[in-house]
């Protein structure tokens, strides 16, 4: 399970009534003086006598289960725990801490237990809502949508008030291709809290930075927006299909997006994503160009307007001079800079590609790209000749590959200079690390098997070069794909 979808998990022990459980009778005044206090906000004080009441009646499990909910609010996550385990001693079917103990189990990765804490929950309390909405989370976050959508139906209508397990639900069921279902769960949810659509929209727009396609489908899909928020939505809405693979919906969304608020960068720039994706450079043009007419100071659509015009072919130059233009906005736009190299790259100008790199590095040292790029020009730069430029060129890919390892095209170098220096032992090794980092690349299966070639392992190498003849009988016409958004997601 990511670690990042934990927090959400955690929506239930917060609240008090369903996390401290009933009183037990034998503690009387004490203990239910204590549950008022939390359930009002005194949490200072219901600390304090859950304190007492452990100290001077160990065994009675409620005080234990309120003592850890206290150390979870003060961030003691070892106390919480401790206390959590302790009252499911005293108490095996007191579903409150299983619960409890469970999220905490959540909290540092322990999914397989917390699950069995939940289930015992529900052994206990088959109407447990927090029980029923964790494993609904979990087993949504895990893909096994039909167990989630199990679990979160129950919770829904054990508490069919609670919005977050709506939104859940919603997002299953849309996942389970019930999508009428999930439109009318999220207007039942609205219908209960109208003034919920706001929540809604930022709902859809973190999970859109998560990549959760089909969850900001869900969502929005179940409320029209108001006049203010339909820009945003119909660009939330318009990535998410053009992700989810529907790219006429996705464009029309786009537009509207883009015409309901045209100052808005990111709008222009989803757009030509979608177009530069579907290689309709032409299109991708003439908006980024409208766009500009929008927002002429804008680094990312002279960006975007350049990369469309150098992949159309034939505007190369003017191209060039709006990357250029990007970076006298932006200078330290690596997203340009990155797109300077690989237009100088494929037009094999090998001087300005050198330049281009020692720019990119003077801005970022740490740049494993713009040293994969100088190395480059040495290599295919007509220098490959001379040993000193060969040498500089394995230092700089060395350098590449140690700042980010999995950076494929790095290692596919170092393989082809591996051989070229006379090493096809260390050659294949690169190269099977190229292909670990970029399983769809089929040139390092290529260069593979005529290492293997070289020699001798003629059973490996048929192996290799079978496996290079089906990935390229496969491979479709290559994609533009290039981010130009802010975030990077």
């Amino acid at each position: 399970m990511r670690a990042r979808r934990t927090s959400h998990l955690a929506l239930g022990w917060i609240a008090v009534a369903s996390a401290l459980g009933q009183p037990q009778s034998v503690e009387s005044a004490s203990y239910n003086d204590a549950v008022a206090r939390a359930r009002e906000g005194g949490w200072t004080e219901a600390c304090e006598i859950a304190a007492r009441l452990v100290e001077t009646q160990p065994k009675l499990y409620a005080p234990h289960n309120l003592l850890g909910l206290c150390a979870a609010r003060q961030g003691d996550r070892a106390k919480a725990e401790a206390a959590f385990r302790k009252s499911v001693e005293l108490s095996p079917s007191f579903a409150d801490s299983r619960n409890n103990l469970g999220i905490e189990l959540l909290r540092r990765g322990e999914r397989d237990e917390a699950m069995e804490q939940f289930a015992a929950s529900l052994r206990a309390d088959p109407n447990n809502v927090t029980a029923h909405h964790n494993l609904g989370r979990i087993q949504l976050d895990a893909g096994a949508h039909e167990e989630a959508l199990r679990h979160l139906k129950a919770a829904s209508e054990l508490a069919p008030g609670d919005v977050p397990i709506r939104i859940a639900l919603a997002e299953v069921l849309a996942l389970t291709g019930q999508k009428t279902s999930a439109r009318e769960t999220l207007r039942d949810a609205l219908m209960q809290r109208p003034s919920l659509a706001p929540a809604l929209l930022t709902l859809a727009r973190d999970a859109s930075s998560r990549g959760r396609y089909e969850k900001v489908r869900a969502i929005l899909a179940g409320f029209d927006p108001a006049p203010s928020q339909a820009a945003e939505w119909h660009a939330l809405a318009g990535y998410a299909e053009y992700k989810l693979g529907d790219p006429e919906r996705a464009e029309e969304r786009m537009r509207q997006a883009v015409a309901l608020d045209p100052k808005t960068e990111q709008y222009w720039l989803n757009l030509a994503e979608l177009l530069l994706f579907h290689r309709s450079f032409a299109a991708a043009s003439a908006y980024l160009e409208a766009g500009l007419r929008n927002l002429p100071e804008s680094a990312r659509l002279h960006l975007g307007l350049g990369v469309a015009q150098i992949a159309r072919g034939g505007s190369d130059e003017e191209g060039l001079r709006h990357l250029e233009t990007a970076l006298q906005i932006e200078p330290d736009l690596e997203l340009a800079l990155a797109a300077l190299c690989e237009a100088h790259y494929l037009n094999r100008s090998w001087k300005a590609l050198d330049r281009a790199a020692a720019r990119w590095l003077r801005t970022n040292s740490a740049a494993a790209q713009a040293y994969y790029f100088q190395a480059i020009s040495l290599i295919e730069g007509g220098s490959r000749e001379r040993p000193e430029s060969l040498v500089e060129a394995e230092r700089l890919l060395s350098e590449s590959i140690q700042l980010r390892p999995t950076f494929a095209p790095s290692r596919l170098a170092m393989g082809k200079l591996r051989n070229t220096l006379k090493q096809p032992t260390l050659a294949i090794e690169e190269f099977r690390a190229a292909i670990a980092a970029d399983p769809e690349d089929a040139a390092s299966q290529y260069q593979l098997a005529m290492t293997y070639r070289r020699l001798g392992q003629m059973e490996m190498s048929l192996r290799a070069l079978e496996t290079f003849k089906q990935m390229k009988a496969k491979q479709e016409d290559p994609r533009i794909v290039f981010q130009l958004s802010k975030d990077g997601q």
